[in-house]
């Protein structure tokens, strides 16, 4: 068993890779070699606060992840499928501030899946901090739908990103006709001023026709993607990036207490001893462990307390009954 355990623990990157539903492009498990490096850069003793983040990849294959596709357009003859999640096209456009903003386009999927299309809009100011963000999550069945987002942008802001992107799931999603148009001021009352106001689309090539040299859609730039897993995908590599070796250090110690415990007293008396309930816990807490290796189900609040409380009673019925 503590054999099993090691090679999981060194190994769980391989492992996940090679089972289908965690193979998949849009995501990666990162083993050992690849995370400690990276923990050592940071803050090795007390960890980061945000260390599981920095283990998000970027990808070096942008083109891969947004092909331009001459089939499956909605107008004209081009339109962007996007294939990997979290990877995001986007372009940025002068913005008034106080004002409302309505983002559409339309969106299709080749797989049905709810809120798996991303029509973000974030407003930016001149130092190019973010003020305000919507998400604009959406979902795309298999034909061509329009879908739209609206934000009203702050005071102090210069501009708004559109960003585009794969939210989730497998399958591909595709993007064609963008739209960024301002809304009507509310205030606007008198009906002159609304004859005025004629709207039009802020966005260049909206329909992905112009290209540049490259073949890439002109005024558009695509991100690096981010992978959609956001841990390590092992309990232990998310305590040493989240707390450091302190952190991680600490969780052991408090397992190691535990066992040590549960196993002397089981050793003296038998595995039935106080009902079974010692016996239970301790491999209930064995069987979490040996699962961490491959999930941080510690960051779940509900299996996460659940955990502190078998261990918890444990100690208390090991305590309760070596006094006795």
């Amino acid at each position: 068993m503590g054999g099993l355990f090691i090679f999981a623990f060194f190994n769980q990157g391989w492992i996940i890779k090679t089972i289908s539903k965690y193979g998949s492009p849009s995501r990666r498990i990162y083993t050992w070699k690849e995370v400690v490096p990276r923990i050592f850069k940071g803050y090795p003793l007390i960890g980061s606060g945000l260390g599981t983040y920095k283990l998000v990849s970027w990808r070096e294959n942008p083109e891969k992840e947004w092909i331009m596709d001459l089939v499956n357009s909605y107008e004209g003859t081009r339109s962007m499928q996007a294939t990997v999640a979290w990877h995001w096209l986007w372009q940025d456009i002068l913005a008034k501030p106080e004002r409302y903003y309505v983002l559409s386009a339309y969106v299709r999927s080749n797989i049905v899946s709810s809120n798996n299309v991303f029509l973000t809009l974030e407003c930016i100011n001149d130092e190019g901090n973010v003020m305000a963000t919507e998400w604009g999550i959406v979902s795309a069945g298999r034909s061509w739908e329009l879908k739209k987002t609206q934000i009203y942008v702050p005071q102090g802001t210069r501009k708004i990103s559109v960003k585009l992107a794969k939210r989730l799931g497998e399958g591909s999603v595709w993007f064609d006709g963008i739209g960024l148009i301002e809304s009507p001021m509310p205030f606007l009352k008198r009906e002159k001023e609304r004859l005025e106001f004629i709207p039009k689309n802020m966005v260049f090539n909206s329909g992905f026709e112009m290209l540049d040299q490259s073949g890439r859609p002109k005024f558009w730039t695509g991100t690096p993607g981010r992978s959609t897993t956001l841990t390590a995908h092992s309990l232990y590599f998310d305590y040493l990036c989240e707390l450091g070796i302190i952190g991680l250090a600490s969780l052991l110690l408090v397992i190691a207490i535990f066992f040590r415990s549960a196993v002397r007293y089981l050793r003296s008396y038998s595995f039935f001893a106080a009902g079974g309930v010692i016996g239970g816990c301790s491999l209930s807490i064995l069987a979490a462990l040996i699962h961490g290796t491959v999930e941080t189900f510690l960051d779940f609040f509900p299996v996460g307390l659940m955990f502190w409380i078998v261990i918890g009673l444990g100690m208390g019925l090991l305590r309760l009954h070596i006094s006795d």
